[in-house]
């Protein structure tokens, strides 16, 4: 009787364990569709700092800070007969300068049910990938033509950089705070950390529900000095380190 008490016992305690090790976290998915406005009217406006590096500068580099803002227009189909909205972004140097005195350029975005994307000028990046789950990962700038390093500084600065970037949800419905404003959840995507001898490669963002973009970061840096000593940005005799923080929005 007594080692057929403790036998039960062992089964018991042998279920028990194996329910434990089922009960597997599900992962969060999102469908992401608030994380990405496309409704007319809707207007984000920025602060931007950036860091120039250029070795023709007396000190090696300059500041800069201004504030943009991008304010979705016009509905319409694009070149593949996709639905899409119009960018308008303006530029100012500070807010002593009306953004009705600024005349804007036009970039556009478009949204499906596996994607999302914006149209800078020449260059197209697939922001983000739906439905949303942690450390999916997706090539966001394969649209970008890649120039490899015997090109111009230009090139390189606009299109070589991009390469090869895998952009990962690296947080999910995270709480997040910026200036005077919390979001109670936000999602980050990681697009790229590299770094070597020569150059130093990093980009990431960070969206809110109903707002979109709320906090964006990158750096493009190289040195023509591979044998330099130092950490980045220090070392860096070209490039540039920029960061957009929201400061005000309006949903459309």
């Amino acid at each position: 009787m007594y080692r057929l008490v403790l036998y039960c016992l062992l089964i018991t305690s042998i279920l028990s364990l194996g329910a434990c090790e089922d009960k597997v976290e599900e992962p969060v998915v999102l469908d992401g569709d608030s994380y990405f406005p496309m409704q007319p009217g809707h207007w984000v406006i920025y602060q931007v700092d950036s860091t120039i590096y250029d070795a023709f500068l007396a000190t090696g580099s300059k500041i800069t800070s201004w504030q943009v803002k991008e304010e979705l227009g016009k509905r319409f189909t694009d070149n593949e007969g996709r639905s899409a909205i119009t960018i308008k972004r303006y530029i100012r140097q500070d807010s002593t300068v009306a953004w009705s005195d600024e005349q804007p350029i036009v970039w556009y975005a478009v949204k499906e049910e596996d994607r999302a994307e914006r149209v800078e000028g020449d260059r197209r990046f697939m922001k983000m990938v739906f439905p949303i789950s942690e450390f999916r990962e997706w090539d966001g700038n394969v649209y970008i033509n890649d120039f490899n390093e015997t090109n111009t500084w230009y090139q390189y600065y606009r299109y070589g950089a991009y390469a090869d970037w895998t952009y990962t949800y690296s947080q999910i419905e995270t709480p997040f705070q910026i200036n005077n404003l919390t979001f109670d959840k936000s999602i980050t995507i990681a697009q790229q950390d590299k770094e070597n001898l020569i150059e130093k490669l990093f980009g990431t963002e960070v969206y809110a529900p109903n707002v979109g973009l709320v906090y964006r970061e990158e750096w493009i840096l190289k040195t023509q000095d591979s044998s330099q000593g130092g950490d980045w940005p220090e070392r860096a005799t070209q490039g540039h380190v920029v960061k957009m923080k929201v400061v005000d929005y309006k949903g459309g």
